[in-house]
């Protein structure tokens, strides 16, 4: 897909405002023990580099977005998941801490019988479809 600066800046207001949104949420569902201020500051700034990656690099081949976060590794002086040859694309922030997860802890686990695993009504859920799912959600 080619380049288009509208799309990219439409993209990262979506997942910003989805940001806002997750926050405000989780605030209303945990009257008790909102997210603090700090952890707010600390989840809008990850959730900003995320949403830079995936915004002006999302549907570039996968070098380019590497390439777009060890730039991003290099120049912000926000807390970053260990450099363990893992990308920003491969972690969320969590609520209600602000912490870098790794999205393979959001994968439930299956147990399939044999015989349903060729059925065509099987969705198995992976990495990639739990991720995929968050990234479309700030357009529906």
């Amino acid at each position: 897909m080619t380049f288009t600066t509208i799309r990219a800046l439409t993209s990262l207001f979506a997942m910003v405002r989805k940001s806002i949104h997750d926050i405000i949420a989780y605030n209303s569902n945990h009257n008790d023990f909102p997210v603090t201020p700090e952890a707010t500051d600390q989840y809008v700034l990850k959730r900003l580099l995320y949403s830079v990656v995936w915004s002006f690099s999302g549907d570039s081949k996968y070098s380019f977005r590497r390439d777009m976060c060890k730039f991003i590794r290099r120049s912000t002086t926000v807390a970053l998941p260990p450099d363990d040859g893992n990308d920003l694309i491969d972690y969320f922030i969590s609520l209600p801490d602000a912490q870098w997860v790794p999205w393979k802890t959001k994968v439930p686990p299956m147990d399939l019988d044999v015989h349903r695993i060729a059925g065509p009504d099987v969705a198995v859920p992976t990495i990639d479809t739990v991720h995929h799912e968050d990234l479309l959600y700030p357009w529906l």
